[in-house]
């Protein structure tokens, strides 16, 4: 069974792309709030990660291609696999995901992400069946440790490029008021440290 992390699919792309892809409400609604979502627990049952369907998820991209006709995610496909976005999973009941649930809203979301049902839970008259084996053990947690470090991984660029974002804005800012200043006499034009660090073809 195969499976994607769809909060990683955002962070995996440009830092362009991913303020294109978030500058629509069509998208943020239909990631958050319109996909069947499905959860499975590590084997130590100590954290959780949220998936979609494969199916769901190449219906995205073909949505989104269709809206931003400069893009071609849908050929991407082969890179989701190879950084660890898409996961195949074992038919095992303990080592597949489960379903979860559909939310309506971003509060219905973030409830049912924090609300998931623990690793025992299981539904009337369903069968534990027998124990994994060692290998299949091994491999779900080879596979669930990569899933977890992607969600690091995309945390990481999240704060780096907020960061850069809120640098840029402060010395645009700075820019600003430098130019008010000289405009009304209370700054000198120019320093010759300010000549030097000024962008090309700045007209003040």
């Amino acid at each position: 069974m195969i499976y994607v992390c769809i909060t990683i699919f955002l962070g995996s792309h440009s830092i362009s792309t991913t303020q294109l892809l978030w500058s629509t409400a069509f998208l943020r609604d239909r990631i958050l709030t319109r996909l069947t979502r499905f959860y499975i627990w590590s084997l130590d049952n100590s954290k959780v990660v949220v998936l979609v369907s494969e199916e769901q998820f190449t219906q995205l991209l073909k949505e989104i291609d269709n809206t931003f006709h400069d893009l071609d995610l849908l050929s991407e496909k082969e890179r989701y696999w190879d950084i660890g976005l898409i996961i195949q999973f074992e038919e095992h009941p303990r080592l597949r995901p489960r379903y979860l649930g559909v939310s309506r809203s971003r509060n219905d979301y973030d409830k049912m992400i924090s609300t998931a049902p623990d690793p025992t839970f299981t539904i009337d008259g369903e069968k534990k069946g027998a124990a994994a084996d060692d290998r299949s053990l091994e491999a779900f947690r080879h596979t669930f440790e990569e899933c977890i470090e992607q969600h690091k991984q995309k945390s990481k660029r999240t704060k780096a490029t907020k960061k850069a974002e809120r640098i840029a804005h402060q010395q645009f800012i700075g820019r600003q008021l430098k130019r008010s200043q000289r405009y009304l006499g209370l700054r000198p034009k120019f320093s010759q440290g300010e000549l030097t660090s000024q962008p090309p073809f700045t007209s003040y």
